[in-house]
């Protein structure tokens, strides 16, 4: 896999993890009944644009890296978005998470060495 590749891999991934801020923020501005008009709501546009936009990048670096070396990366979410929580929304970080962002990065460390 090229740098510029990895790049692109690293993109998508972050732009899901913001996809997924946004939608939460979108989910917490809105009541559960619906009253107000949810298609009016700014969050839910850049939320599911932003997973549009990576899904479209993610069909395209498809083409070039084979999806058992590029998937394990989307593993990445899994820091980024704890990350941006903590900075976005004030959500709360626990030592285990930055256990667990080891394991996942020795994990795809050993998966895009073989």
């Amino acid at each position: 896999m090229s740098i510029q590749q990895f790049s692109v891999i690293l993109c998508i991934v972050i732009l899901n993890s913001f996809a997924q801020i946004f939608l939460k923020i979108s989910a917490s501005n809105t009541p559960i009944n619906f009253d107000r008009n949810i298609w009016a709501d700014i969050w839910l546009f850049l939320g599911l644009g932003t997973y549009a936009t990576s899904m479209v990048l993610w069909i395209k670096i498809l083409k070039y890296v084979p999806l058992s070396l590029a998937a394990p990366f989307s593993g990445l979410a899994f820091i980024f978005v704890p990350l941006l929580c903590a900075i976005f929304l004030n959500e709360r970080i626990t030592p285990q998470y930055f256990i667990g962002s080891i394991i996942i990065v020795l994990g795809i460390l050993i998966i895009s060495k073989s």
